[in-house]
């Protein structure tokens, strides 16, 4: 199963494609497909892309939001230019896990995340 795990921030993301299946989650030895980040969301974003072990590619696109930098990232993934094989469309990211940043706040005496 093709898993994208993101960490949304309010201007960029960080994410990383894996591998994995039940067998290799219990024993920590998911496949890591690519990884990278997107960076100045809301303007010409900066992208960081590894695939596997080979070297980081830096290229730009305009992403508004948040919403188009996640829909950019899925379609590049899915594209023959990422590099990534065993993720040939969209509908090869199976899963996906969002993280998503939070401030410590404090609301009288109690403090929440």
């Amino acid at each position: 199963m093709n898993v994208l795990v993101v960490n949304s921030g309010s201007s960029s993301l960080k994410f990383q494609a894996i591998d994995t299946d039940s067998g290799r989650i219990k024993e920590n030895k998911d496949d890591r497909l690519c990884r990278g980040a997107i960076k100045g969301i809301g303007g010409e974003a900066i992208i960081r892309f590894q695939q596997g072990d080979t070297s980081s590619r830096i290229f730009s696109a305009s992403l508004r939001d948040i919403s188009t930098a996640l829909a950019y990232l899925v379609r590049y993934i899915a594209s023959e230019p990422s590099g990534v094989p065993e993720i040939k469309s969209t509908a090869g990211i199976e899963a996906a896990r969002e993280l998503f940043g939070r401030d410590l706040m404090s609301c009288g005496d109690e403090r929440t995340r």
